[in-house]
């Protein structure tokens, strides 16, 4: 099954702003996380954030933006 990626002002017709950007990148974060069989208790723990902020990044409450830098590739690391 595909996912409906919007780019550019496509993002932005619903009135939400930036908003819309933001759920498709949770989204894309919750199927990252899915895929590498982390919940997210997992993901905040091994990104040093709440869980709380792992929602939100998911449901696009929170903007990714607010995420520090680096963190995103910890939560793809995979243990050996």
């Amino acid at each position: 099954m595909g996912v409906p990626v919007c780019s550019g002002s496509a993002a932005r017709t619903s009135g939400q702003g930036s908003r819309s950007t933001g759920v498709v990148s949770g989204f894309v974060l919750k199927l990252a996380r899915q895929a590498a069989g982390l919940t997210q208790e997992a993901l905040a723990e091994r990104l040093s954030a709440d869980v709380s902020s792992v929602q939100g990044w998911e449901s696009g409450r929170r903007p990714l933006a607010a995420m520090n830098a680096g963190a995103s590739s910890a939560g793809s690391e995979r243990a050996s």
